[in-house]
């Protein structure tokens, strides 16, 4: 089984934010990676105006942590 890449990681939450506009907010972080790649978050929520408590959820942080960028995505999709 072969990993998402960044490319693949990317693409998959800026079309889960386009699918479902309702309740994603995709979100440009405001520094650049070690190679200079802009990175997002996604926000899922039933109301997007609501700033209550939260859940984050973080993967890809650190090299070869196994799954944790499609564990992310997976439950996103989810």
């Amino acid at each position: 089984m072969a990993y998402l890449n960044v490319n693949e990681v990317e693409s998959a939450i800026i079309a889960l934010s386009r699918k479902y506009p309702s309740f994603t907010e995709l979100i440009t972080l405001p520094h650049k990676s070690i190679e200079m790649r802009t990175s997002h978050a996604l926000r899922i929520s039933s109301n997007l105006q609501s700033r209550k408590d939260a859940i984050f959820l973080t993967g890809g942080v650190h090299a070869r942590e196994w799954g944790s960028c499609e564990i992310c995505v997976f439950v996103a999709a989810d």
